[in-house]
């Protein structure tokens, strides 16, 4: 007798487990430091430093950049200042501070960042001096465009202004500082927990499709509704190989599952003494995975 390779339904739940531990591991790793990184094109002046000065309370001014996201992938840009240095002005005499220390301007210039996009966002009171600003893409404080999608443009804009009340010490200063611009890829993963439901699902599913599934019917005397039990079934394929056996039970019923696709012949075996089997084109099935096929088979007396 030929014998079918398949897995067995005991066996089933076992991998699933394993494939849901594995996927779980998969969806909370995180992503390389190299992978982190997407492609970030900066067009305009002042995308990297920005040097503001010499100027006097009551100036303000405008800096616009155009961030492009070039890359095949949505991300978050984070947005912080880094390398602030301030310069004392080249006439400080009118300052009332020690001329000898460096420039007082970024003691009370203020900043505030404004976007094309809707995603812009920050926790940081705005308008705002530059030691408020994040000073790293770690930074508790933040300013970022979230999410910044694959292949959009935006304008960032950042105002700055010298309250008109600022007094003399900043006369003349000037600061100088690096605006940097970090775009790090976003990835959309599922909490573990939903997968491992998802799993579960199509277990079930897969089972009551097993349980559904097969060629099955019952084993009925002819022209009769009496049931035969202990009857022997077997299942022929194409090639007349003998696949499967099965004795029906009390109800006269027969079972057949997890066959490959393809045609088959039910046949009655010589077990039942005095009949012979009905032959009927119901007998050749055609079975395909998961299919459910019933098919009743019948015997009668030999005369």
């Amino acid at each position: 007798m030929k014998t079918l390779r398949m897995i067995t339904v005991r066996r089933l739940p076992a991998m699933l487990a394993v494939v849901a531990s594995l996927v779980c591991l998969w969806s909370t790793a995180p992503l390389a430091a190299a992978d982190q990184t997407v492609k970030l094109v900066l067009d305009g002046a002042g995308a990297t430093t920005w040097a503001i000065g010499p100027i006097k309370p009551g100036d303000s001014g405008i800096q616009t950049l155009t961030l492009s996201n070039s890359s095949a992938y949505a991300g978050v840009l984070h947005i912080w200042i880094s390398s602030i240095v301030n310069t004392e002005g080249l006439n400080p005499e009118s300052e009332s501070g020690n001329t000898a220390e460096p420039g007082e301007l970024g003691d009370y210039l203020l900043f505030k960042t404004s976007s094309t996009s809707t995603a812009l966002s920050t926790n940081i009171a705005m308008p705002a001096l530059i030691n408020n600003l994040p000073y790293s893409a770690a930074d508790a404080r933040y300013i970022k465009i979230d999410p910044f999608p694959a292949g959009q443009t935006v304008i960032l804009n950042w105002e700055w202004e010298l309250p008109a009340q600022t007094g003399n010490d900043v006369q003349g200063d000037g600061i100088l500082f690096d605006i940097n611009y970090m775009l790090e890829q976003t990835t959309t993963t599922t909490p573990c927990w939903i997968l491992i439901i998802m799993l579960g699902l199509l277990l079930i599913l897969w089972l009551i499709a097993y349980l559904l599934s097969g060629i099955r019917g019952k084993v009925f005397i002819f022209d009769t509704t009496t049931v035969v039990p202990n009857a022997l079934v077997t299942l022929v394929n194409s090639d007349g190989e003998e696949i499967r056996r099965y004795l029906t039970k009390r109800n006269g019923k027969y079972l057949f599952r997890s066959m490959k696709r393809g045609d088959y012949q039910l046949v009655m075996a010589s077990s039942l003494p005095n009949y012979e089997q009905v032959v009927l084109p119901e007998v050749l099935v055609h079975w395909k995975k998961f299919q459910r096929i019933v098919r009743d088979l019948f015997v009668r007396p030999i005369a």
